[in-house]
C-alpha cells in the first residue's frame, strides 16, 4: 500500500509501497500494524486538517464546553494538546480566555495554528520533550490527546511522557476509535501505516498501569464510528470507576481474544473488497459515473484495496486546498474542488468519509443534480436516502 496522507502532485511521480498487515495480541488487546513505516517518514509533511470538517470543529467545541464547566481553571492553569494540528480544538480555550500550548509535528499545521495566536511546539510528543514543557512551563491542568494514540510508534514513551507532565491536579483525556470498530464494524479502511496502535479499553488500561497512571474512566462515543474517550490520572490521585470494567468486560464478550472471531473477520474484510470493487465495475459497464467525496486516509485504504483503475472512480473531491490539485496514489485518482466535480455531472457520489456523511450528504444535495445518489461503501454498501 501507498502512504494514505501521501498525496502526490503529479502522476509520473514514483509511488513508494510498503506491506500493510493488521496484526492483534491476544495477551493485551491491542492491534498494530505488522511494519510500522517511521513517523517522521508518516507526519512532517501532513495534509489533513482538522478544521475542515464542522462536524469534528463542532465536536473539539462541545467537548471544550463539557470540560470547562467540569474544571475550575485557576489564573494560571493552561491546556497542553499533543498533536494540535491547525488549532481546531485549542482555539476554543483560547477563546473562553485559558492559556493554551499545542504540541504539533507537522510544520504546515503548526504554522496554521500559529496564525490563530496558539503557542505551538513544532516536535514529535516524547518523554524527553515532557520533561522540557514540565520544566519551562510546569504541569497543565488538562492534557488533551485526540485522535493521535494510533500514531505513536512508541507508546510507553509516551504514556511515560504523560505521567512526566502531569501533576496531582492533572486531568488527561485521550480520543481514539475503538478497535471493537474493525472486529464487529468491518471498518477496514481505518487501517493504514500512520495507525501504529488500534486501541481498546484493555490495552489502554494495561498501558497506564505500566506508567503510573490509572485510567479512571471511559466514554463511549459516536465519532468516527465508535470512539472511546479515556480519562487518566496520576495512580495515585484517582481509581478506576464502574464503566471501565464493564467496557472491559464486554470487548472480552465482543471477541477481543478470541481467534476464531478474529479469523471470521478476516474472511468478511476479503469479502467486502471483492463486493465494492465489483459494484464499481458494474456502475461503470452500465453507463454510470461514479466520483469520490473526501480524500481521507481511509479513501486511500479502500480505493487501494477494491479501485484498480481510475476509469471506475474518475476523481475524489475533497475541500481542503492542502489536497486539492493531488492525486490518490496508486490509481492516481485526481482530487478535484466540487466546481470541478459539478462538470462532470457525476452520476453517484461515494462518501468515503461515512463517520461525518450527513455533513458531506447536506453540501452534495445543495450543490449537485437531485438525482444524484449517494452511498456509503463501510460497513456494505448502502444508497444514503
Amino acid at each position: 500500500m501507498p502512504i494514505a496522507n501521501e498525496l502526490p502532485l503529479n502522476k509520473e511521480v514514483q509511488i513508494e509501497l510498503y506491506p500493510l498487515e493488521f496484526k492483534i495480541c491476544f495477551k493485551c488487546g491491542l492491534g498494530q500494524v505488522g511494519e510500522p513505516v517511521t513517523a517522521k517518514r508518516l507526519f512532517e509533511d501532513y495534509r489533513y486538517a482538522s478544521s475542515t470538517s464542522k462536524t469534528w470543529v463542532e465536536h473539539a467545541f462541545e467537548f471544550t464546553k463539557k470540560i470547562i464547566n467540569e474544571i475550575k481553571f485557576e489564573k494560571n492553569d493552561f491546556v497542553l494538546e499533543i498533536a494540535s494540528n491547525d488549532g481546531y480544538l485549542l482555539q476554543h480555550f483560547n477563546n473562553s480566555g485559558i492559556r493554551t500550548i499545542g504540541v504539533e509535528p507537522a510544520i504546515n499545521m503548526s504554522q496554521k495554528a500559529k496564525l490563530k495566536g496558539i503557542e505551538t511546539i513544532n516536535e514529535f510528543f516524547s518523554e524527553q520533550l515532557a520533561v522540557e514543557i514540565r520544566t519551562q512551563y510546569g504541569a497543565p491542568r488538562l492534557i488533551v490527546a485526540n485522535n493521535v494514540l494510533a500514531h505513536v510508534p512508541n507508546l510507553n514513551d509516551f504514556f511515560s511522557g504523560i505521567n512526566q507532565l502531569s501533576d496531582e491536579n492533572t486531568l488527561v483525556t485521550i480520543e481514539n476509535p475503538s478497535i471493537i470498530n474493525i472486529l464487529n464494524k468491518n471498518q477496514f479502511d481505518t487501517i493504514y501505516h500512520e495507525h501504529f496502535s488500534y486501541l481498546s479499553v484493555n490495552s489502554v488500561s494495561g498501558l497506564a498501569d505500566q506508567n503510573n497512571l490509572i485510567l479512571t474512566s471511559v466514554e463511549e462515543l459516536g465519532t468516527h464510528g465508535g470512539t472511546n474517550r479515556y480519562y487518566l490520572r496520576k495512580k495515585k490521585n484517582g481509581e478506576s470507576d464502574k464503566k471501565v470494567y464493564e467496557v472491559i468486560k464486554n470487548e472480552i464478550e465482543r471477541g477481543l481474544f478470541d481467534r476464531v472471531i478474529w479469523e471470521d473477520t478476516s474472511r468478511k474484510i476479503q469479502k467486502s473488497i471483492y463486493e465494492i470493487g465489483s459494484w464499481l465495475r458494474q456502475k461503470h459497464q452500465s453507463g454510470d459515473k461514479v466520483i469520490g467525496f473526501t480524500a481521507a486516509a481511509k479513501t486511500n485504504t479502500l480505493i487501494n484495496s477494491a479501485v484498480h483503475d481510475s476509469k471506475f472512480l474518475t476523481m475524489v473531491i475533497d475541500s481542503s486546498v492542502e489536497k486539492q490539485g493531488r492525486f490518490i496514489p496508486y490509481p492516481m485518482i485526481p482530487i478535484v474542488d466540487i466546481e470541478t466535480a459539478k462538470k462532470s455531472n457525476p452520476t453517484d457520489i461515494v462518501i468515503f468519509s461515512w463517520n461525518i456523511y450527513p455533513e458531506i450528504k447536506k453540501l452534495i444535495q445543495s450543490e449537485f443534480d437531485k438525482s444524484t445518489k449517494c452511498w456509503i461503501l463501510i460497513p456494505e454498501i448502502t444508497q444514503i436516502k
